[in-house]
C-alpha cells in the first residue's frame, strides 16, 4: 500500500485545484471529477488525480488517465474490486485522518492511503 502525506514516508504532494486555471503541468493536480477540468489537464499534458462519487466516475477516471482515484470509504471496496478485475493503471485511494485507519484500508483492498498533509492548496 502506498502512503501519501505521512512524515516518515517520502511522497509527491497532490495540489488541490479549485478551477481550470489552477491546473499546472509541473505537478500532481487533484480535483473533483468534472469533465471540463479533466479535458484541461489532458490538453496541457498535466498529471492529475480525481475525487469520485460513484463507480462510473471511477471507471471513467481510469480511462482518462488519472494517477490516483480517491473514493469515499463506502465505495472503496467496490472500486478496488473493479480496478483489480480490469487491471486499472490508476490507483484507488482513500483520504484518512490517522494511521489507525490503515488496517481497515488493507481489508478494503485499496492501493493508497492519503493523509490530509499530502494535499496542498493548488493556488500556491
Amino acid at each position: 500500500m502506498k502512503i501519501i502525506g505521512h512524515s516518515l514516508v517520502p511522497y509527491e504532494p497532490l495540489f488541490y485545484c479549485h478551477k481550470e486555471s489552477d491546473i499546472r503541468s509541473d505537478r500532481q493536480n487533484l480535483f473533483y471529477y468534472q469533465e471540463a477540468m479533466i479535458a484541461r489537464a489532458i490538453k496541457i499534458g498535466a498529471n492529475f488525480s480525481l475525487k469520485t462519487d460513484d463507480i462510473v466516475q471511477v471507471i471513467m477516471a481510469n480511462a482518462c488517465g488519472a494517477k490516483y482515484i480517491i473514493t469515499p470509504k463506502e465505495l472503496a471496496k467496490e472500486a478496488a474490486k473493479v480496478a483489480q478485475n480490469y487491471l486499472f493503471d490508476s490507483q484507488i485511494c482513500i483520504i484518512i485522518e490517522s494511521q489507525a485507519e490503515i488496517k481497515e484500508l488493507c481489508e478494503l483492498g485499496v492501493d493508497a492511503a492519503i493523509f490530509a498533509k499530502g494535499i496542498k492548496d493548488g493556488n500556491l
